[in-house]
C-alpha cells in the first residue's frame, strides 16, 4: 500500500507501482481482494486490480474464509466475494480484532463456526449462514475458543459460556480473555491469574498484568516487573526488568 498526493495504491516488494492510485483508501489483500474506497463507498479489487466488488458499502472488513462484514446505512451484514449479503444488514456491530484502520470494520471474531455481533446494544452468537445460534443477551462478548468456551459479561461481571449458551464458568470476574493453551487469564481483585477450563485459578489472583500462555509459558507482571510462569504457576523466569 502506498499514497500519493492524497491517494492510495498498491506496490510490490520492488517498491514498483502496481495499481495507480486512485483510491480515497485501501486495506491489505485477505482472502485474495483487498478493500478500496472511492469517493466514500468501499469495495474490492482482486490482485490484478480489477474491481470485482463495487464500491456500495459504507465500511467493509477484510475477507476471511471466503465471507466479511459490510456496513449499509448504520447496519451491518455479511457479504461473500461476489458482494452478494449472505446475511442482511441488521446488527448494530461486530467483534473487531486489535487492529483497526480507516473506516474498514476489521476481520471477525471468529471461532468454532460462530460469530459474536451486536443487535439492539446486546451481544449474542450467529454462525457462518446468519442463523442465530446465541440469542443476544449480553453486555459483552469475546469469541469461541478451541475448548468451546467464551467469556462473555452480564450484570457487571465476566464468565464463561459454552457454544449451547450455558454458563460453563459463572460471572464473577472484573474481566476476562479468551481461552488459550486451556488457560484464561481472569482479573478478580483487582488482580490477576489464570483460570483452567473448570474456572480453578492456577494461583491465587496476584499479578498486576499478565498475557496468554504459549507453549506453556505465560508472562505476568508485578509492579515494573516482569516474568514467566508454567501452567502449575511457578516461575520459570523470575520478574526483572
Amino acid at each position: 500500500m502506498t499514497f500519493q498526493k492524497g491517494k492510495a495504491g498498491f506496490i510490490d516488494i520492488s517498491g514498483d507501482l502496481t495499481f495507480p492510485t486512485n483510491f480515497e483508501a485501501t486495506s491489505i489483500f485477505s482472502d485474495g481482494l483487498a478493500a478500496i474506497c472511492i469517493g466514500s463507498k468501499w469495495g474490492f479489487i482482486d490482485k490484478l486490480g480489477k474491481i470485482v466488488v463495487n464500491p456500495q458499502f459504507d465500511s467493509v472488513g477484510d475477507f476471511e474464509n471466503g465471507l466479511t462484514y459490510a456496513k449499509v446505512s448504520g447496519r451491518v451484514g455479511l457479504i461473500n466475494k461476489e458482494g452478494k449479503l449472505i446475511v442482511p444488514p441488521k446488527f448494530d456491530w461486530v467483534e473487531k480484532t486489535l487492529q483497526e484502520g480507516f473506516t474498514v470494520i476489521d476481520p471477525p471474531r471468529e471461532a468454532q463456526g460462530l460469530i459474536s455481533v451486536r443487535l439492539d446494544g446486546k451481544w449474542g452468537y450467529i454462525n457462518r449462514q446468519g442463523t442465530q445460534i446465541i440469542k443476544p443477551q449480553f453486555e459483552d462478548a469475546g469469541q469461541f475458543s478451541i475448548e468451546g468456551l467464551a467469556a462473555v459479561k452480564i450484570g457487571g461481571r465476566w464468565g464463561y459460556i459454552g457454544m449451547n449458551g450455558k454458563f460453563a464458568i459463572n460471572p464473577q470476574f472484573e474481566e476476562a480473555r479468551e481461552y488459550r493453551e486451556g488457560f484464561a487469564f481472569i482479573k478478580s481483585n483487582n488482580r490477576y491469574t489464570f483460570i483452567d477450563k473448570l474456572g480453578k485459578p492456577i494461583v491465587a489472583p496476584q499479578f498486576d498484568g499478565c498475557w496468554y500462555f504459549r507453549d506453556g509459558l505465560a508472562r505476568v507482571q508485578l509492579a515494573d516487573l516482569w516474568g514467566y510462569i508454567d501452567t502449575n504457576g511457578k516461575y520459570v523466569w523470575n520478574p526483572s526488568k
